[in-house]
């Protein structure tokens, strides 16, 4: 009778546990809609944008939408010329105007340094090796490297258009971009809600002196707790020997069907 009781107890419970969660999300996206990572992205992009003059190539840029109704090319106002550059495959070429075809995963033997900016906005994860990938980008660039990547973020590959290989650190796009001579000089995640850190934004460049003062805040520490999913981790796990509610809550709810799970199997 105590173990029904028990049972019963955990399922209420692990019930209560999932309709939280269901209430607090649907009330966030309903009340913030401004916290959605795409919206926190444009709204990076608004920051920088106007600095960027001279030829400006967004690559892999599908139909070169915000998808909140604008386009990029808008963003880039002071742009001498805007070229966009797609890919093959369900979400590949679109028939823009001033598009070009460009494979990222094989080695670029041409048009080195062409651009002032090379501007991308969640592709690099979606192409393999991510080596070459890089390679191209950087070599594209006489000057700057402007890319929005994921940090957390769900496989979203398709059969038959692109796949998903990679996630990005802070410290990795540093590494990638200093052994191609580029310095960062611009670095941002969005977390508005902590279980939200989706994107990071880079600037990078070649001429870094050129660039440290005209950006708006420059880097953002990543040492120590103030790297992104930091702030989740905090809220979930807790903050060193310090456990939060929903820990103590899930190790109580888990230790209960472990032990209940360990009876079942040694009857």
């Amino acid at each position: 009778m105590i173990v029904k009781i028990k049972k019963f107890l955990q399922n209420i419970l692990l019930q209560m546990a999932r309709k939280q969660v269901e209430f607090w999300v649907g009330m966030v996206v309903r009340a913030r809609p401004d916290w959605s990572p795409r919206q926190w992205s444009n709204r990076e992009l608004l920051k920088l944008s106007g600095l960027f003059t001279g030829d400006i190539i967004n690559v892999g840029a599908w139909r070169d939408e915000d998808k909140e109704g604008n386009f990029y090319k808008l963003y880039f106002s002071n742009a001498k010329t805007y070229t966009k550059t797609n890919y093959s495959g369900e979400d590949g070429l679109a028939n823009l105007p001033d598009e070009l075809f460009l494979d990222l995963s094989v080695p670029l033997y041409q048009d080195f340094k062409t651009y002032d900016l090379v501007f991308t906005h969640t592709v690099l994860e979606h192409v393999h090796p991510l080596s070459i990938a890089f390679d191209n980008v950087c070599n594209l660039s006489r000057d700057c490297v402007l890319a929005v990547v994921p940090f957390i973020q769900c496989f979203h590959g398709r059969d038959g258009s692109y796949g998903d290989y990679t996630r990005f650190t802070p410290m990795l796009l540093e590494e990638l971009f200093r052994k191609r001579g580029f310095e960062v000089v611009y670095l941002n995640w969005n977390d508005d809600f902590p279980v939200m850190n989706v994107y990071v934004i880079v600037l990078a460049t070649r001429f870094p002196n050129r660039w440290q003062s005209k950006v708006p805040q420059g880097k953002r520490a990543v040492v120590g707790k103030v790297g992104p999913g930091m702030q989740f981790n905090k809220i979930l796990w807790g903050d060193g020997s310090k456990k939060s509610g929903w820990r103590r809550a899930g190790e109580f709810v888990g230790a209960s069907v472990h032990v209940e799970e360990k009876r079942k199997h040694y009857k």
